[in-house]
């Protein structure tokens, strides 16, 4: 979990615990009450419910978060900016990067962002649906006169061009 990520889930938390309400819309109104009237520091709720949506529900939409803003969370739940809170929450962030994922043969798996059976990805390469192949380029290639047989170039897949410059 990215240290942001963590941060906007430790504001809102407090936010839940501090103003007894548990929605999107009331925990963004109520911590854009309380960071102006504690910080004099302007955010809309707006913003809050965006950083909510992405953070907090991983509607994985990439949205980066201002560095003031990042510090004002950091002072509402209790450290001095953003730059401490990253400090004392790195070997967090290391330990969650460093375990194992697992996927089992009946899990879908999130590729790009669409889900994809695992054995759908073992049949059928998804590389060229994101970069489409150059199919014209590679038939040239193939095209190209080397003294190697057809039958290696199927069984290796390799092209000529490799041995001709």
């Amino acid at each position: 979990m990215s240290t942001k990520k963590y941060l906007v889930k430790e504001v809102f938390k407090k936010a839940e615990l501090e103003s007894a309400k548990s929605t999107k819309n009331g925990l963004s109104t109520y911590l854009e009450n309380y960071i102006w009237e504690n910080y004099k520091y302007s955010i809309s709720s707006k913003s809050l419910s965006r950083y909510y949506d992405n953070f907090i529900l991983d509607k994985h939409v990439k949205q980066d978060i201002a560095q003031n803003t990042l510090d004002y969370f950091a002072k509402y739940i209790g450290y001095e900016n953003f730059g401490e809170f990253s400090s004392q929450h790195q070997s967090d962030k290391i330990e969650d990067d460093l375990q194992p994922i697992i996927i089992s043969e009946e899990e879908d798996i999130l590729i790009d962002e669409h889900y994809y059976q695992l054995e759908k990805v073992v049949e059928e390469p998804i590389i060229e649906e994101i970069i489409p192949r150059k199919k014209n380029f590679f038939e040239s290639i193939k095209k190209t006169k080397c003294k190697i047989s057809d039958e290696w170039w199927n069984f290796y897949g390799f092209s000529c061009w490799n041995f001709i410059f």
